[in-house]
């Protein structure tokens, strides 16, 4: 009989769909690396189940996936037992998505390509979008970025038709002037008309509903980029990898549908650490009047007042 090694993990998978066992873990072998074996195995993520290991039953969270398994499940035999959330398993909805092993082959060189999808912080100055945006366009960040605003404002002037009072919410020339002011933020609006004037598709990623926002996915653009979105802040997400050729991405093929997965899972972690804010549930208070207000007053006073200068407050009871 061949020896086992003491660093073997063995995993019972009970699922809707039948069990399945899974023996090629280690004791050095990462919460990420599980994730993957299982989505192989099974064809349900992991991250839209509720998992649980142990008699009685309790409920452990894969959060990071460079953890050790052993952090998370300390007993080398196990059952993990995997009930899926209701609406959660199409949450990409995306059809023969690969599971994510973030490593692929190079064409001919025999080596292991590593992509890892990252954050760009940039700065929080009322301009965030279109930093992000440039960031992904250029690879260089600027730090306000006023011809974005200045090319909205004239596409939006060319085409009063389409950009009419129900698309932006006032008359187009107010707008205009709106819109090139850098104390105002940018949003949905803004992002539908970068995407259509550059033709490609811009991604927001939305932390605290898992979600994906996706301007110009309809038009089939070859290209797409992607944003992630705090509540209040958009910063751009690149890729990482070990190809000298193209150390840094900051935009995509429209065919690479694996990254749609991983700019997700960017945000599941964020989520998982809190690092969104709930607008729904905070006051924001102008620091320039000392008054206080929640997400949608707000919006409106900084419109009428110009004040741009908020801070998050406690929680709403």
């Amino acid at each position: 009989m061949a020896n086992v090694s003491n660093d073997n993990i063995r995993l019972r998978i009970k699922t809707k769909n039948g069990q399945f066992n899974i023996d090629t873990l280690h004791t050095s072998s990462t919460i990420g690396e599980l994730k993957s074996i299982i989505w192989s195995v099974t064809d349900m993520h992991p991250d839209n189940c509720k998992l649980m290991i142990g008699y009685p039953p309790q409920e452990i969270f894969l959060v990071d996936d460079e953890q050790l398994i052993k952090d998370i499940i300390p007993n080398r035999r196990e059952t993990l037992i995997m009930n899926e959330i209701v609406g959660q398993s199409n949450k990409s909805n995306l059809t023969d998505v690969k599971p994510i092993t973030n490593v692929e082959k190079f064409d001919a060189r025999n080596q292991q390509l590593i992509r890892r999808m990252d954050r760009i912080e940039v700065p929080a100055n009322n301009s965030c979008l279109f930093v992000s945006v440039h960031f992904c366009l250029t690879g260089e960040i600027q730090e306000k970025c006023p011809q974005l605003r200045n090319l909205i404002a004239e596409t939006v002037q060319s085409d009063p038709i389409t950009y009419n009072e129900g698309f932006l919410g006032k008359p187009n020339n107010v707008y205009q002037k709106w819109i090139r002011n850098e104390d105002h933020w940018g949003g949905g609006i803004e992002l539908a008309i970068l995407s259509s004037y550059y033709e490609i598709e811009i991604v927001a990623v939305d932390t605290q509903n898992e979600r994906l926002n996706r301007f110009g996915e309809d038009k089939n653009y070859p290209r797409r980029i992607f944003l992630i979105f705090d509540g209040i802040h958009y910063d751009p997400l690149v890729v990482h990898s070990n190809d000298m050729d193209n150390p840094l991405q900051t935009n995509f093929s429209s065919d690479d549908i694996i990254v749609i997965e991983m700019a997700l899972d960017v945000a599941r972690k964020a989520k998982a650490k809190h690092q969104y804010t709930d607008l729904n549930r905070m006051y924001l208070k102008c620091n320039q009047c000392n008054r206080l207000f929640d997400q949608n007053q707000a919006r409106q006073h900084a419109s009428t007042t110009g004040h741009v200068n908020f801070s998050e407050l406690n929680e709403k009871k």
